[in-house]
């Protein structure tokens, strides 16, 4: 998506004067942006994640420059749980590495990994899926890493199950191509580490257990409380009873700087609103959010919608999110405002009574709307 479109989409409500020049974005100023807050996750060890001192330089970057172009800008810090992957490792029997992917608050394995055989459970897909303790009725899985399928429940739900069967550990085989992504809701109520793999791996492992051969699994994590910041600048003109907002998550990934995900979409809202700056004042009041812990599950938009009186979500007209747009492929998608769920809004879609034409088919959930105790099916790699 061209700077140009979302500029025409972000400052839609700034009336223009014929005497005045209209602030276009230009690829300069954006990539500007983008190039300081590459800066900033090399100099902070390669990321910009939320609770660390990257997240905390590129919000000083953004706010300095909002604070000089003339907007009201308001920090609003809240606690979170942060986390952290240090290890991901499985070898098969005889020392062959594969791929495996820790589940985000879960528990880790000894320092030097756990050594043991792996149980496969095997029967209906249902008993596969491994979601109650019946699954594992008349199985081997005591001291073992039990092998069960994606689908059926939730990643909580799996590792809680393999844990009352006296699993040491749970590793989930993912039931579409590519690795395994996801989770735990309930980190406190986790009891073993819990991880995901591709098809291809499942296949390996099963094996493996078919053989009765041990294999290690090493998977470490820092899980601890942290606190970071949303960051809202409010321009000074404008109704504030009909605001537009246009929010970003400036926070990236711990593993990478999160430049496609989520610094180009920073980029360009921060160019936007310096943009706009120079522009007559706007119809209505214009806010720019930048969130904090979207990518602990979204928590810094959530924090922010749930302390708005209902007067106070009553002034919100619109609001236009950016999320990955750097790429050729993105594209814009309008949600149901009485349900953000793009699942459920199809599905009520569908239901509506229509005598002209058919409601279009469900599109397939994009990896990036994901759920507390979910998995997604992913690249190879985790998405930056």
């Amino acid at each position: 998506m061209s700077a140009t479109v979302l500029s025409a989409l972000l400052l839609t409500q700034v009336p223009a004067r014929a005497d005045t020049a209209p602030a276009s974005l230009t690829d300069s100023g954006v990539r500007a942006h983008v190039d300081a807050l590459q800066r900033i996750a090399d100099r902070n060890g390669g990321n910009r994640a939320s609770g660390t001192s990257g997240y905390a330089e590129s919000l000083d970057y953004v706010e300095q420059r909002l604070k000089k172009a003339g907007y009201e800008v308001e920090r609003q810090p809240f606690g979170f749980l942060f986390t952290q992957v240090l290890t991901e490792r499985l070898t098969l029997p005889g020392g062959q590495p594969v791929p495996v992917t820790l589940a985000k608050y879960s528990p880790s394995t000894p320092a030097k990994g756990l050594t043991a055989r792996f149980a496969a459970l095997t029967g209906p897909e249902e008993r596969r899926q491994g979601c109650a303790p019946a699954s594992y009725d008349g199985a081997t899985v005591t001291g073992r890493i039990a092998l069960v399928g994606n689908g059926g429940c939730t990643m909580d739900d799996k590792g809680k199950a393999a844990a009352a069967a006296g699993a040491a550990a749970v590793v989930v085989i993912n039931d579409r191509p590519g690795e395994l992504y996801g989770w735990l809701k309930d980190a406190a109520g986790a009891r073993i580490p819990v991880s995901g793999v591709s098809p291809e791996t499942g296949e390996a492992l099963t094996r493996a257990a078919r053989q009765d051969a041990p294999g290690t699994l090493t998977l470490r994590s820092r899980t601890e409380k942290r606190t970071t910041e949303n960051l809202i600048a409010r321009t000074r003109t404008g109704d504030p009873a009909h605001q537009v907002i246009s929010g970003a998550h400036l926070d990236s990934v711990p593993e990478t700087a999160g430049i496609n995900d989520n610094g180009a979409a920073v980029a360009v809202l921060l160019e936007s609103a310096l943009r706009g700056a120079q522009r007559p004042a706007p119809k209505n009041q214009l806010v720019f959010a930048f969130w904090g812990a979207e990518e602990f599950d979204m928590l810094g938009s959530q924090y922010f919608v749930d302390r708005l009186t209902p007067a106070q979500r009553k002034r919100v007209a619109a609001y236009l999110n950016l999320e990955m747009i750097g790429g050729p492929n993105s594209g814009l998608f309008t949600m149901d405002g009485k349900n953000a769920d793009p699942e459920e809004a199809s599905r009520r879609r569908r239901a509506r009574p229509t005598s002209r034409t058919a409601s279009p088919a469900p599109s397939p959930r994009p990896a990036r709307w994901r759920r507390p105790g979910s998995w997604t099916a992913g690249p190879t790699t985790p998405p930056s």
